[in-house]
C-alpha cells in the first residue's frame, strides 16, 4: 500500500510539473506579445456570391492550439502532451509492451498495472491533466482504463475545466458535448462561421441587442425598431414610434418579463413593455439633442446625449431625477458597472468618466485617448473597461483604479463599437472590418474584412455568434455554432 501511494504521488508530481512547465512558457509568450495585428491573425473575407448567398473565406490560417493551452506554441504543446502521457504509460506498466497502442478494451489487464489498484476517482483526478488525444490513447490500453476514460463524470469535469460549461439537462453523453465544444473552439480559431445577412430596414442600422438568445432587436435611421428571429433570420415585428433615428436600445428582464428603453435623435427615450409585442408606455423628455446611449441601473434609466449631459430618470414615473454635467462634448456611450450604482460614460471630449447615479458624483476621469471616444464596454468578469474612438485605438482600463492596462492597435479608422464575451473582444470600425481580440494577450485573433459595404455601427459577440450592423442597412450574423449540440449551460 505504501508503494501504491508513493507511486501515485510521484505520478501526480510528474503530471503537475509538465503542466506547470507548459504554463510557464505560455506566460512568457504572453509577456513578449505585441498588442497589435500579428502574423498569427486569421484574416477572413465575407463574400456575397452571385446567387445572394454569403460565405466566409479564410485568406490565411494560423496554427491550431488545444483548448487547454490556447496560447502555447505547437512544439511546447506537443512536448507537454508527450510528457504527461508518458507519465501515465510509465506507471501503468506499458513500457514493457511491444505495441501498447494495439491493445483494445478486450486486452487482458497487465499484472503490474499500478493504476488498476487505484480507485477510479483517483485516476480521474490525474486524467484531468491530460489532453483528449492522451486520454484516447490510455482508453485503448486495457479494460480498466477504457472504463475509467469513458466515464461520464470525467468528461463533465473536462467540459467545465476546459470550456467552463455545465450542462443543465443533458440528453447526450458528456463526451459528445465535449466534442462539440472542442469543434466550436476550433471554428473560432479558424474563423469558420456560417454567414447570413438579415435585410428589412430601409436605412442605416445603428443599434442591435439580443434577448432570450433567439431574438434580436434593431434600431434604424428609418425610425423603426424591428425584432428578428435568429433561428429563421426573419423579421417578426416592427414598430415606429420615434420621430427620428433610433440610436440606442437597452433591454431588461424583470420577473420573467422583458422591457426595453430606446433613445432617438429626436431627443427622447421611449419605454417599451411586452416584448416582442413592443407596447410603448412612457416617453422621457428633457434632452436638448439626440439621445446617443441608454442603460438601466436598478430603478433608474440613465441616458447620454449629444447635448453633453447624462440624465437619470425614474423608470416608473418617467420623471427626470438628476442631471450629470462634466463632459466637454457629446456623450456617446454608457455602461453600467454591474452590481453598483456606477456608470461609465465615454465622450467626444476624449475622456471616460465614472459616475455614481444615486448621488450624481463623478468618481474618476480616465484620460489617455488622443481624440474623441465613440464606444465603451464594461467586462464584469474581469473588472475592466474597453474603449475606442477616433484615434482608432482600443484601450483596456482597470475599472477600479482607472489605470490603462493596454492599448491595442489594428484598426485604420474610428472604432465605433466594442463588445466582449469571456476573453474575446469584438470591435467594429469605419474601416469596414470586424476584429476579434484576446483581451489577456492583446493579440488580434480574427479579422473579418468587408463584413459590411460601409461603416460598422454596432457589433455583439456571444459564445457562438458575432452579429453586426451598419450603414449598409443590413445585419450580419456570423454563426460559429451551427449544427452543434452544445447543451444549455447552467
Amino acid at each position: 500500500m505504501t508503494q501504491l501511494y508513493s507511486s501515485s504521488a510521484k505520478l501526480f508530481s510528474l503530471l503537475y510539473s509538465s503542466n506547470k512547465s507548459g504554463r510557464h512558457q505560455q506566460q512568457q509568450q504572453h509577456q513578449q506579445h505585441n498588442s497589435s495585428i500579428s502574423p498569427n491573425t486569421t484574416h477572413i473575407a465575407v463574400i456575397t456570391q452571385k446567387d445572394g448567398t454569403v460565405v466566409t473565406r479564410c485568406l490565411n490560417r494560423r496554427p491550431l492550439t488545444s483548448p487547454t493551452d490556447s496560447s502555447i506554441s505547437n512544439n511546447t504543446l506537443q512536448s507537454s502532451k508527450k510528457q504527461r502521457c508518458f507519465a501515465f504509460l510509465k506507471f501503468s506498466g506499458l513500457r514493457n509492451r511491444s505495441s501498447p497502442l494495439a491493445a483494445g478494451p478486450s486486452s487482458p489487464l497487465p499484472s503490474c498495472d499500478i493504476l488498476q489498484r487505484l480507485p477510479p476517482e483517483v485516476i480521474q483526478l490525474m486524467l484531468v491533466y491530460l489532453d483528449c488525444a492522451s486520454i484516447a490513447t490510455l482508453s485503448r490500453t486495457n479494460r480498466h482504463m477504457h472504463a475509467v476514460c469513458s466515464d461520464d463524470g470525467l468528461w463533465r469535469t473536462l467540459l467545465t475545466r476546459h470550456f467552463g460549461a455545465r450542462i443543465k439537462r443533458p440528453i447526450l453523453p458528456a463526451s459528445d458535448y465535449y466534442r462539440h465544444h472542442a469543434l466550436l473552439e476550433k471554428r473560432w480559431q479558424r474563423g469558420q462561421a456560417q454567414a447570413r445577412y438579415m435585410v428589412g430596414h430601409t436605412d442605416s442600422v445603428y443599434c442591435i441587442m439580443r434577448y432570450d438568445e433567439r431574438y434580436l432587436v434593431s434600431g434604424s435611421r428609418d425610425h423603426s425598431i424591428r425584432i428578428w428571429d435568429l433561428a429563421t433570420y426573419t423579421c417578426v415585428a416592427s414598430r415606429t414610434h420615434h420621430d427620428g433615428s433610433v440610436l440606442c436600445l437597452k433591454i431588461q428582464r424583470d420577473s420573467g418579463h422583458h422591457w426595453m428603453v430606446s433613445g432617438s435623435s429626436d431627443g427622447t427615450c421611449v419605454i417599451w413593455h411586452s416584448l416582442p409585442a413592443l407596447v410603448p408606455v412612457h416617453r422621457l423628455r428633457g434632452h436638448t439633442n439626440g439621445v446617443l446611449d441608454v442603460c438601466i441601473v436598478n430603478e433608474w434609466i440613465v441616458s447620454a446625449s449629444r447635448d453633453g449631459t447624462v440624465r437619470v430618470w425614474d423608470q416608473l414615473t418617467a420623471k427626470e431625477i438628476r442631471r450629470l454635467d462634466g463632459h466637454g462634448g457629446p456623450v456617446n456611450a454608457l455602461q453600467q458597472i454591474r452590481g453598483t450604482p456606477h456608470v461609465v460614460s465615454a465622450s467626444g471630449d476624449g475622456t471616460l468618466k465614472v459616475w455614481n447615479v444615486d448621488t450624481g458624483e463623478c468618481l474618476r476621469t480616465l484620460v489617455g485617448h488622443l481624440r474623441g471616444l465613440a464606444c465603451a464596454k464594461y467586462d464584469p468578469m474581469a473588472g475592466r473597461i474597453f474603449s475606442g474612438g477616433q484615434d482608432a485605438l482600443l484601450k483596456i482600463w482597470n475599472a477600479n483604479t482607472g489605470d490603462c492596462k493596454a492599448t491595442l492597435v489594428g484598426h485604420d479608422q474610428l472604432i465605433r463599437t466594442v463588445d466582449c464575451y469571456g476573453d474575446r473582444v469584438i470591435t467594429g470600425s469605419y474601416d469596414r472590418t470586424l476584429k476579434v481580440w484576446d483581451a489577456n494577450t492583446g493579440q488580434c485573433l480574427l479579422n473579418f474584412q468587408n463584413a459590411h459595404d460601409s461603416w460598422i455601427f454596432n457589433a455583439l459577440i456571444s459564445s457562438t455568434q458575432i452579429i453586426s450592423a451598419g450603414q449598409d442597412k443590413r445585419i450580419l450574423v456570423l454563426d460559429f455554432g451551427h449544427g452543434l449540440h452544445l447543451g444549455e449551460s447552467s
